[in-house]
């Protein structure tokens, strides 16, 4: 319970009933971030000339530790129901060597939700890492959610997650041709003499000197006398084209975060690397790296340019585009409510 702020002077079985201590006890023993009275109550000195009168309003801080590697966070887990409520000051430390890491990027690292009574401060001496974005320019992870005012004094590193790297761009298309021979009717030769006599570059149907078949194509109908009709035929060759598709590009890289490091796209002959395209189409681009912490991941690189058949003589087949790579997360939400006492280091984006 807060000291009375004004009236009667203060004693010292008050000052030992809210910051603790055993009797006999001297007021020389609640210096300022000493054994006793904690860090929020800035009337009170560090050294020197100590008063009764400094601890007016004076109110001792509910602190808790994380002091090892711990993983989404929610600031209100480390309170009991009946502390996150009191109007008493809250302060949450990270120890140095402890890292607070969000595993996916629906999570943040640390999440300090509004609903708490009193004032809230977060020291932090480790490191809060968001989740990295996922392979084809996913969005990194987030650090911290502050829900309400809070104030951060950080000594450490907080990073968001980076951006997952953009996928390769599509190889330009291709084409191919191939060529069909017909047999085509060219009309008919009558020869009573029974010789083929079809002018060139006719030739007669094989097995002409048709005799009255009436499922000739050009004797038939019971009109001719045998030997008396050839047929006479002309091969025609017609080239059809082909179109053919660029071949994909490949995976971009995830982006560095908690839940892992950061990598470059495959290259082709691995899992989710370019691939070929057809006959005479471009092969895909590489993917893009991700990104490191708290930035944005890399383009995907271009495909190759393919030969295509679009218009006489054959046109070159356009690469693809690449896609972009992902943005990175955000190290702190809502900054509005955040007073910095100490930025550190930090990377990312600011939301």
């Amino acid at each position: 319970m807060t000291l009375p702020s004004s009236g009667n002077p203060i004693s010292l079985g008050q000052i030992q009933t809210e910051f603790g201590g055993s009797a006999p006890t001297s007021i020389s023993e609640y210096y300022r971030d000493g054994a006793y009275t904690t860090s929020n109550n800035t009337n009170v000195p560090t050294s020197g000339t100590i008063k009764f009168s400094d601890f007016y309003g004076a109110v001792n801080e509910i602190v808790k530790y994380i002091t090892a590697t711990s993983t989404n966070v929610n600031a209100s887990s480390y309170f009991t129901a009946g502390e996150w409520s009191s109007s008493a000051p809250k302060r949450l430390v990270i120890n140095s060597g402890v890292t607070v890491g969000a595993t996916n990027t629906s999570n943040y690292a640390l999440n300090i939700p509004s609903g708490f009574g009193g004032t809230f401060k977060l020291d932090n001496n480790g490191s809060i890492q968001g989740a990295g974005g996922a392979e084809n320019s996913g969005t990194g992870g987030n650090a911290i959610f502050a829900g309400a005012a809070i104030s951060i004094n950080n000594q450490g590193t907080i990073y968001s997650g980076g951006g997952g790297g953009g996928q390769g761009g599509t190889g330009g298309g291709g084409y191919y041709t191939y060529d069909t021979v017909v047999a085509e009717n060219r009309g008919y030769y009558r020869n009573r003499g029974g010789d083929c006599g079809c002018p060139s570059p006719y030739y007669c149907w094989p097995g002409s000197q048709y005799m009255n078949n009436s499922s000739d194509p050009c004797c038939g109908g019971g009109q001719n006398t045998p030997g008396e009709c050839f047929c006479c035929t002309e091969n025609v060759t017609y080239t059809t084209i082909v179109n053919t598709s660029g071949g994909s590009g490949g995976s971009g890289g995830r982006g560095q975060g908690y839940d892992g490091n950061l990598a470059a796209g495959p290259s082709f002959g691995q899992t989710n690397g370019p691939l070929d395209g057809g006959v005479n189409a471009g092969r895909g681009g590489t993917g893009g790296t991700g990104g490191d912490w708290g930035t944005g991941g890399g383009n995907g690189f271009v495909g190759a340019n393919g030969n295509r058949a679009d218009s006489p003589p054959p046109a070159l087949g356009t690469s693809g585009g690449p896609a972009y790579g992902g943005l990175a997360g955000f190290y702190i939400v809502n900054n509005a409510n955040v007073t910095w006492i100490s930025t550190g280091t930090r990377a990312g984006r600011v939301g």
